[in-house]
């Protein structure tokens, strides 16, 4: 969509496709997902903001906690703030494509409480930082787990 963004040819275009949506979701979800207007505020901005769709993040390394901990012990329970039923399903040591020893963890759970979500997380430790990114997937979760895994650190 072109930038600056008209908001109001954004919300009839989502209105054109509401109907389909909404069948889509009963169909995969068993019904349909409402949203608050901060959280139709928040979609509306990500999608209109390319850089911030590939964001990753990255901050000092937390005190005392070795990699391999970062998703399960760290990550996984901010979770509970988005959701519950929060699982770590597994957590493996792999080598990035640049050589970088990294920790892939995998966590389902349920955004408000019925939609089930798996999070695909990738993360490093590299000149003092931790580096991550990670996915929040309801479906198509082959797709998003090999974006999540391309994770490259120079």
């Amino acid at each position: 969509m072109d930038l600056p963004m008209n908001p109001f040819e954004f919300a009839a275009r989502m209105w054109r496709g509401a109907p389909a949506m909404v069948a889509a979701q009963e169909d995969e979800l068993g019904g349909q997902i409402e949203f608050t207007g901060q959280e139709l505020a928040d979609i509306i901005a990500f999608v209109h903001d390319s850089e911030e769709q590939k964001a990753f993040s990255a901050g000092d390394i937390p005190e005392g906690v070795p990699l391999k901990d970062f998703g399960p012990k760290l990550y996984a329970p901010r979770l509970e703030s988005v959701g519950s039923n929060i699982k770590v399903i597994s957590n493996q040591e792999i080598t990035l494509n640049c050589g970088t020893k990294a920790y892939r963890t995998e966590i389902s759970w349920l955004w408000d409480n019925r939609v089930p979500i798996t999070t695909f997380l990738v993360s490093a430790y590299k000149d003092d930082k931790v580096i991550f990114v990670c996915a929040h997937p309801w479906k198509n979760h082959a797709t998003v787990e090999a974006i999540v895994q391309s994770l490259t650190i120079k």
